[in-house]
């Protein structure tokens, strides 16, 4: 098996992606995958924090039904059979000490593989447990959501772009990504209700964390609300930070016993309405992003 490396690596590396193109190089369109066509690995490795091309020769032929077969991670087209995890990497967050993993997601930016667990003034435990379930961590009202002060230095929560470039990278279709297969693609592989599991292909782990809702009484007087918590085995809602101060909706995120990483937004008119409520006391759960150097 004859292979060419580009640079030499010096020290230990690790692989930081596999991934699959024509014979002679040349990246590979999802339509062009074809039942019983040849094609390259590539691998990419790491070392001391520089990325190495290395061309393996050796080759695949399709066996299946070859988009069935083909993945897209990182940017680049793969073999969902011969998917190799990157290795997660770390971080503490100074605050309170608490250690997260995160890494490379196919949008090609840093995402937390877990919920935020910071214990911020008035944020909740699901159900108010005693402690937060392993990964899910705490939830988290709109207006804390927006608090620059709430992750950690270096970080910030995601924002409705970068939910929308995830979804449109991991399989999602549509104008925000809310069709397709993102959420199959992002949803941990247990947690959920039965055969409802994901298929985790990116290690987001988007685990079932329920959420808190607060909502008006129909035919209450003004100010009757009921509180509630909901779904904590068939759903998670992310909030969706806007790019406004003074938002003109919410939007935020949502993975539930389907497919699709949806998106969910509350117009003008509700917040109009419900202001406070919309901004104070829907708690989801937060994912960050890490900022750009």
């Amino acid at each position: 098996m004859a292979s060419s490396i580009v640079s030499n690596p010096a020290n230990t590396a690790s692989i930081v992606r596999e991934w699959w193109s024509n014979l002679d190089g040349s990246p590979i369109t999802y339509s062009a995958f074809t039942k019983g066509e040849t094609y390259r690995k590539n691998i990419e490795i790491q070392s001391n924090g520089f990325p190495y091309d290395i061309t393996n020769a050796t080759a695949k032929t399709m066996n299946g039904s070859a988009p069935d077969e083909a993945v897209q991670k990182n940017g680049v087209w793969r073999l969902s059979k011969d998917v190799v995890a990157e290795n997660n990497q770390q971080f503490t967050d100074p605050r309170d000490g608490k250690v997260y993993e995160y890494k490379l997601m196919p949008d090609g930016k840093y995402w937390m593989t877990e919920n935020l667990n910071y214990n911020y003034s008035g944020s909740l435990i699901y159900n108010n447990n005693a402690q937060p379930l392993p990964k899910v961590g705490r939830l988290y009202s709109y207006n804390m959501a927006r608090n620059t002060m709430l992750p950690p230095p270096g970080w910030h929560v995601a924002t409705e772009a970068e939910w929308t470039a995830l979804a449109l990278a991991a399989g999602g279709s549509g104008t925000y990504g809310q069709q397709g297969t993102a959420g199959l693609n992002l949803k941990s592989t247990d947690g959920w209700q039965t055969n409802n599991n994901g298929l985790d292909l990116y290690g987001f782990r988007g685990l079932p964390a329920g959420y808190r809702e607060t909502t008006p009484l129909e035919g209450g007087a003004e100010g009757d609300f009921s509180v509630a918590w909901r779904n904590q085995n068939t759903n998670v809602r992310y909030h969706a930070i806007g790019t406004s101060t003074n938002p003109t909706s919410i939007v935020y995120r949502y993975l539930s016993n389907n497919n699709y990483l949806s998106q969910f937004t509350l117009s003008q008119s509700s917040l109009n309405n419900y202001q406070s409520i919309l901004l104070e006391a829907q708690y989801y759960s937060v994912r960050c992003v890490k900022d750009s150097p």
